[in-house]
């Protein structure tokens, strides 16, 4: 994904979801997250290893721990 690529996700995500700002929550003050925002991360980084499984594109072990670990805390935070 290049960077104008990723440019234009985070705009859709920010003309996607301005019409449910008000009406969201922090899950917590400390990490600031919404429960969508979790969930879309999660989709991303759930897609980004699919891809590179599908693809041949394997990465590097210390990555795909990192994206599990990250997956759990994530899941973690929107189970609470």
């Amino acid at each position: 994904m290049t960077s104008e690529d990723r440019a234009r996700f985070a705009a859709q995500q920010n003309i996607a979801g301005a019409g449910l700002a008000s009406i969201r929550a922090p899950i917590s003050e400390k990490s600031g997250l919404f429960k969508e925002q979790i969930l879309d991360t999660i989709k991303l980084l759930s897609a980004l290893e699919a891809w590179s499984f599908a693809e041949k594109h394997r990465l590097p072990d210390y990555l795909l721990e990192d994206l599990d670990k990250t997956i759990e805390v994530l899941t973690g935070e929107l189970l609470k």
